[in-house]
């Protein structure tokens, strides 16, 4: 349970099961397990729960444990619709021996890992165990997020890497390049407005400048390069991943 332990408390999970007993003993050992538990009784609740954290937090929970036989929406469905809000959710399964003939399909939506019930403390531990190791290896890539030229930049540690260097930012470059790869998903573009960058690096009270902005996105093409950052008159500017 330790080696467990010490990668699921850095994440989140939602359990679904509308089984009052069994969701009863694991929800308990969910919540010794991970940083936040969200529990739901049946589809529908939980696809509510999962859309709220969301729109709450700017991120998808972590880790979904769905029964398949549920009331109002079945685990099919609500893999379906969770898929398609976030094609890279990490999902276990719990199935009866009978829920068999729903596997392949499963396997087709992308599931992670199946259970089968009844569970046992030792199945759980070596399905989240494993799908915990693949979220935190995900999650390592993910803080490293490779820019243009052979530059990196680490959203964990605010560092730029260029050439193996590290390349000194100041507070207001390091605000605008984050901001700038905020929420860059599927290789789509984040245009941000000079007035949005503006308010996000700078003090409330600071009167609004445009010059201001345009001489920092200036200063950071220089440390990255020429076409790293983009820009579209009259809408913004954006950062151009290789």
């Amino acid at each position: 349970m330790l080696k467990t332990k010490q990668l699921s408390k850095q994440f989140s999970a939602l359990y679904v099961e509308d089984d009052k007993e069994l969701y009863k003993l694991t929800k308990v050992l969910l919540e010794l397990l991970f940083k936040e538990v969200y529990c739901a009784k049946d589809g529908e609740e939980a696809l509510n729960l999962y859309i709220d954290y969301f729109d709450e937090h700017d991120r998808y929970i972590d880790i979904v444990i769905s029964d398949i036989e549920m009331p109002v929406i079945n685990g099919i469905e609500l893999c379906k619709k969770i898929i398609e809000l976030n094609q890279n959710q990490k999902i276990l399964i719990t199935s009866a021996y009978n829920d068999k003939k729903y596997l392949i399909e499963l396997i087709n939506i992308g599931v992670d890992g199946f259970m089968q019930k009844p569970l046992s403390r030792e199945h759980i531990m070596h399905e989240l165990y494993d799908v915990c190791l693949k979220l935190s290896d995900e999650k390592k890539l993910q803080k490293n997020i490779s820019l243009c030229e052979n530059c990196s930049f680490n959203i964990d540690k605010n560092k730029l890497i260029c050439d193996g260097l590290e390349v000194a930012l100041s507070n207001t470059e390091t605000k605008c390049l984050t901001l700038l790869l905020h929420r860059y998903d599927n290789n789509q573009q984040n245009i941000y407005t000079t007035l949005e960058i503006f308010e996000y690096v700078y003090p409330l009270d600071k009167e609004f400048s445009y010059d201001a902005v345009k001489s920092l996105i200036k200063r950071l093409r220089k440390k990255l390069s020429k076409d790293c950052i983009g820009n579209i008159p009259n809408k913004g500017y954006f950062i151009n991943l290789r």
